[in-house]
């Protein structure tokens, strides 16, 4: 279900999102002019592991968890997230497929920028953007030494392959 943003309570609440914590009063606001509202109930699937992915999600309000399929096809919870959180800013760039399975655990609110809007976006403010870029990429570089033995492992698996 998507209805309308009331932008000055998202702006407050992009405040407090990390993702976002390079942004000015200005360019927050921008933002907010191209998100959409999604809600959902609880138990509610929002999307799948394997889907295209083709938007970025900040939890205005409620909870989700994450889900991934194991080498045995079974679903293993890896994880919450709760308001003023953000998931997705990968399918803005790569708009490849979505690694995790998103459920409500209780009714959500979500604000969602999608790959169009993200477009409509850059072609008016490009300095904006460019921001957005930087932000998923300043996020890559945390969850990159947040997990640097695990990448390091996989790294060193990969190569011992060639």
């Amino acid at each position: 279900m998507t209805s309308e943003v009331r932008h000055e309570e998202v702006a407050q609440l992009l405040k407090q999102c990390q993702f976002f914590e390079d942004f000015g009063e200005q360019e927050l606001g921008v933002v907010t002019r191209f998100l959409d509202v999604r809600t959902g109930q609880k138990g509610d699937v929002l999307f799948y592991e394997g889907e295209q992915a083709d938007a970025l999600y900040i939890i205005g309000d409620g909870r989700v968890e994450l889900l991934i399929n194991d080498d045995n096809d079974q679903v293993r919870l890896i994880g919450w997230l709760g308001p003023s959180e953000s998931f997705g800013e990968f399918a803005l760039l790569t708009r490849g497929k979505r690694l995790v399975t998103v459920r409500a655990t209780n009714n959500v609110v979500l604000y969602e920028l999608s790959v169009p809007s993200f477009l409509r976006m850059r072609a008016h403010h490009p300095d904006v953007c460019l921001l957005l870029i930087m932000a998923t990429v300043k996020r890559f570089g945390r969850m990159m030494e947040t997990n640097h033995t695990l990448f390091k492992q996989v790294l060193l698996s990969q190569l011992s392959r060639i």
